[in-house]
């Protein structure tokens, strides 16, 4: 009884750390983002690497006044981005729960597709090449 109890931790063990190694892959690159924004920058030159320059929100005053529609821009891209999101979402949330309780043959394959799919689905518009140029992120994209 007590090999199986340790094998049983031992896979919890795995578990707990393949999630913690996969939500660090996903979340890296947000925070990475988020401090870049923010006028944090690694410094490579140095042993060992290190970060440089400060937190400060000046660069969005700046943009602010650079171009003042990207302000607008921005908050009607991100409002139809949030409509999309929700619209999808609650569209495979409903369809979800309607072949949770049908039953028919392949019902558990098919029903744990679609909550798959309700989980991860994101609907977004795309962004308008113009108010990428608008907004002076046409530099940090390459084609």
């Amino acid at each position: 009884m007590s090999g199986w109890r340790s094998q049983r931790r031992r896979r919890g063990a795995i578990r707990a750390v393949l999630l913690a190694a996969a939500l660090g892959a996903f979340l890296l690159p947000l925070v990475w983002t988020s401090l870049a924004s923010l006028g944090l920058q690694p410094d490579n030159n140095t042993r060992p690497p290190s970060w440089s320059g400060s937190l400060t929100l000046d660069q969005f005053g700046e943009l602010g006044i650079a171009e003042p529609a990207c302000w607008q821009e921005l908050s009607t891209s991100s409002t139809s981005a949030a409509c999309a999101a929700a619209l999808t979402v609650a569209a495979s949330l409903l369809a979800a729960y309607g072949l949770a309780r049908s039953r028919f043959p392949g019902d558990r394959l098919l029903t744990q597709g679609t909550w798959s799919s309700a989980e991860f689905s994101i609907g977004s518009p795309s962004t308008s090449p113009a108010s990428i140029d608008s907004c002076g992120l046409s530099s940090n994209i390459r084609v």
